[in-house]
């Protein structure tokens, strides 16, 4: 229910599980793992953080109230992610007069790595780099395997938690479908 289920079956499944289950470290994960993905589910805040551009300057989520972001967690070393470089530039590229930004938190453990792979493949957007899969970011959105996409509207609450990959023609219309509310 945490990966695939509707909000309701989430809290459902949570409630069943707060009366059915009895071994105390079971429910203690089912806990944990219920309130990460509760703040994940649409309409939920987005989880706020703060993180570095690779010349050291703090940005937030916050700083983009009043648009529509669209969240790549990704790494140098991801073979997936970077396939995804080409069609990213073209979504970027279709949005770029409306009011869309496109945000890259890369989780490579070397900075040196993140920075090589945006110089080289001259990617876009804003570009923020969390340690590793470990990081409190990444560990926020839930994110165990990259690339993982989120959605998020103009008043930072969630629209979607597995948002389509930028090579995914239906990522176009979820894009419009945001920016039309």
């Amino acid at each position: 229910a945490f990966q695939t289920g509707t909000p309701d079956l989430v809290h459902e499944m949570y409630k069943v599980a707060q009366t059915d289950i009895k071994d105390k470290e079971i429910l203690a994960t089912i806990d944990s793992r219920y309130h990460i993905t509760a703040s994940l589910l649409p309409g939920s805040d987005a989880p706020t953080f703060t993180l570095q551009t690779k010349d050291g300057k703090s940005v937030s989520l916050s700083d983009f109230k009043g648009k529509i972001v669209y969240l790549d967690f990704w790494a140098s070393w991801c073979g997936p992610c970077m396939r995804e470089v080409p069609y990213t530039k073209t979504l970027q590229d279709t949005f770029a007069t409306k009011e869309v930004v496109f945000v890259y938190v890369s989780i490579d453990e070397s900075k040196e790595d993140w920075i090589s792979a945006m110089t080289s493949k001259k990617m876009k957007g804003v570009h923020l780099w969390a340690k590793g899969f470990e990081h409190m970011v990444p560990k926020k959105y839930a994110v165990q395997g990259i690339p993982s996409y989120f959605l998020i509207d103009r008043s930072g609450k969630m629209i979607n938690s597995a948002a389509p990959r930028p090579s995914d023609a239906e990522v176009y219309a979820e894009i419009e479908k945001a920016l039309a509310k």
